[in-house]
């Protein structure tokens, strides 16, 4: 996913540097990578997956029990741009993107998802202070 901070120029979340959960281990801490927070409502609910043994050519975030909801903040509090989402679902359900403004207006996108294919949704959302994924929202 790329998001853009006024500070310090644009960061893609792709989990590159963080370390794959070893197998029967779910996270129950919130996931810091490149200065955001990516915490889940439920757990432990996240997952970081990818290569050698995964079969992911690259690092996933995955969620360990279907239908959580998942966050993301930058980790000092400030607030962020999103300019794209890139995804891939694995049962073709939908998702709600909402974003949270920093004057308290939401912006809101829901996707219908096809089944496995990667998706790159443009939103270009500016001073967002938090991005809630809702996965399998019904809507």
């Amino acid at each position: 996913m790329q998001v853009v901070s006024r500070s310090s120029g644009s960061v893609i979340l792709d989990f590159e540097e963080q370390t794959n959960t070893p197998n029967g281990i779910n996270l129950s801490t919130p996931i810091i990578s490149k200065g955001y927070k990516i915490s889940s409502g439920y757990a432990p609910s996240l997952k970081i997956l990818g290569p050698p043994s995964s079969g992911y050519i690259s690092k996933v975030l995955a969620m360990v029990t279907w239908g959580q909801n998942n966050k993301i903040e930058k980790a000092d509090g400030g607030y962020f741009d999103v300019a794209q989402f890139d995804f891939k679902q694995m049962d073709g359900a939908s998702i709600k993107l909402t974003g949270l403004c920093a004057d308290n207006v939401k912006l809101t996108k829901i996707i219908n998802t096809p089944y496995k294919v990667w998706q790159t949704i443009k939103l270009d959302w500016v001073q967002i202070k938090q991005l809630l994924i809702e996965y399998n929202s019904g809507d």
